[in-house]
Formats: C-alpha cells, sequence, structure tokens
C-alpha cells in the first residue's frame, strides 16, 4: 500500500512539475545546431557568429537571442528555389529577434511569408542583395531596427498563391542611413498594405494617398515610399492631411479722400486784397470831399 502511494506521488509530482521546469535555451555556435534549435522553436541563443549556406525555416515561435553574434550567408549559399533569405517565417510562427545581426543575404535578410511575424528587438540587418526585410504576406513588428547598406529597405510584396495581407506595425524605431526604406511591390500580386502604430512609439508610419510615409519624433517625414500601383489599397490608422492654405483676406477699401484745403490760402489773400482796394477808394472819394469843402 506504502509503495502504491509512493508511486502515485512520484505520477503526480512528474505530472505537475515537469511542465513547470525552467528549460534552458537551445545554444547554436553553427549552421547545423542553428538549423535544428529553429526548427524545435523556444527559445535559442547564439554562442558565435554563425556562417550559413541555404535559407533558415521557423515554422514555430521561436525567440532567438543573439548576443550581439551575426548570422551571415556564405560565400557558397544556395538559394531554395526563389527563396534567397538568410531567415523565412512561415506557417503563423512568431520569430522574435533580440540583438541580433544578419549580414550579406543574396536576397533578404528576413522574410516573413504567408502569415510568418517577425518582431526586431535590436535588430541589424546589413548588405543584403535585395531588401533588408520582405513582408511576403507576412507581418513584422519594430521595436528597435538597423539598417545599413542592403539593396533597399522594407518590401511589402504578394507573391504567387500568398492571400495573407502584408502588414508593418511600428513600435519604436528605425535607425541607419538605408537608402528607398519602404518600398511598395510593383512586378506581384500585391493587393493591400497595412501599417499601424503601437501607442507611444517614437517613429510612426502613416499613409499619403497611395504612398506610406515614416515620420520621426518630431513628426517630420523622413522616409516615403513609392507610389502603390493601380488597384492596391494602402491602409494605415495615421493619415497625412496637408493643412488647408488660409485665404488672405480682402483688404477693406477705404472711402474716398478728398485732399484738404487750406482756407488760408489764395482765396482768403484775394479777400484781403478787395477789402484794401475798397478802403483806398473809401479814403480817395473822403479826400476828395475834405478838399472842395
Amino acid at each position: 500500500m506504502k509503495n502504491l502511494k509512493r508511486l502515485i506521488g512520484m505520477a503526480v509530482f512528474a505530472i505537475v512539475a515537469v511542465p513547470m521546469l525552467n528549460v534552458s535555451a537551445l545554444e547554436a555556435n553553427n549552421e547545423e545546431t542553428l538549423k535544428a534549435a529553429l526548427e524545435a522553436g523556444g527559445e535559442v541563443t547564439l554562442t558565435s557568429d554563425v556562417e550559413v549556406n541555404a535559407p533558415l525555416y521557423v515554422s514555430k515561435d521561436v525567440v532567438l537571442n543573439g548576443g550581439d553574434f551575426t548570422i551571415s550567408a556564405g560565400t557558397s549559399f544556395v538559394n531554395d528555389g526563389p527563396n534567397g533569405s538568410i531567415i523565412a517565417v512561415n506557417n503563423n510562427a512568431t520569430l522574435t529577434l533580440n540583438n541580433v545581426k544578419l549580414n550579406g543575404a543574396k536576397k533578404y535578410g528576413v522574410q516573413a511569408y504567408a502569415g510568418g511575424n517577425v518582431v526586431f528587438n535590436k535588430a541589424t540587418i546589413t548588405n543584403s542583395g535585395f531588401g533588408a526585410v520582405l513582408l511576403n504576406g507576412g507581418a513584422a513588428t519594430i521595436i528597435d531596427l538597423t539598417m545599413n547598406a542592403n539593396a533597399y529597405g522594407i518590401e511589402f510584396g504578394q507573391g504567387v498563391g500568398v492571400n495573407n495581407t502584408p502588414s508593418l506595425t511600428m513600435n519604436g524605431v528605425i535607425n541607419g542611413s538605408q537608402d528607398e526604406l519602404l518600398v511598395l511591390a510593383e512586378n506581384d500580386n500585391l493587393g493591400e498594405v497595412i501599417v499601424k502604430n503601437e501607442e507611444g512609439s517614437t517613429m510612426k508610419l502613416a499613409t499619403d494617398g497611395k504612398t506610406l510615409v515614416l515620420k520621426d519624433a518630431n513628426g517630420d517625414v523622413v522616409a516615403t515610399s513609392n507610389e502603390a500601383k493601380d488597384g492596391v489599397t494602402v491602409n494605415g490608422d495615421e493619415t497625412i492631411v496637408e493643412p488647408t492654405p488660409t485665404p488672405n483676406p480682402t483688404p477693406t477699401p477705404k472711402p474716398d479722400e478728398k485732399p484738404s484745403e487750406n482756407p488760408e490760402t489764395f482765396d482768403g489773400i484775394a479777400t484781403y486784397i478787395a477789402l484794401a482796394i475798397l478802403g483806398f477808394g473809401a479814403l480817395v472819394i473822403s479826400s476828395k470831399k475834405v478838399f472842395q469843402a
């Protein structure tokens, strides 16, 4: 009986306690261990720089702690069909990049594909042959992302067979000196683009007609996308509204002003002369009367 109770107690402990154990993050220091860890899902920690020769896939939720290490595409990197990204996220999985650097992708540093999600938290992407990020019917949230020396920055697209709408949420900042920061695909099946902002985000995304814009903390536009092709809808929770110009007020006409006349001018002088002549004439007549008398 005691043994039975002991066995039952051990079984209950195993059922309750094992899920509560803090499973250590998987560590990766080369392509094989990194690939296996990403496929397994969960928390993954890089312990050194890693060079890969084929795209890495994420189909389960993963938090990748980079420790400021770099994942680079090797010189013998081979695309998987059209996929030339260092990391591709699909199957509605979410990949969170914490302090991770990606360098030298043949095409894209990261691709969020058909419902895949990427969270950039102190991530850096450099020297990609195409864009730093491809939202191919996928979504991304930017907390802190640096992009430099890629062909362009973030591309919104929708490839063949992809039905999900690409979306981007700002919840922080974009750093770096990347040219063409926001790009709307022109040669695929893109039908709609969605941009959003978390409350308190330092930088914000907005729509301006058929283009996207990125605004800094002061509200100044620091990047503008190309114009969306016909048939593409650009939606966002913030819109650039051009201020309505204030018309100049029509000046009130002044009443006609007549030149002021000085009464002490010519008319006054003429009056004095006339009076003087009359006075002189009266004096002459009076003098004659006196003389004749």
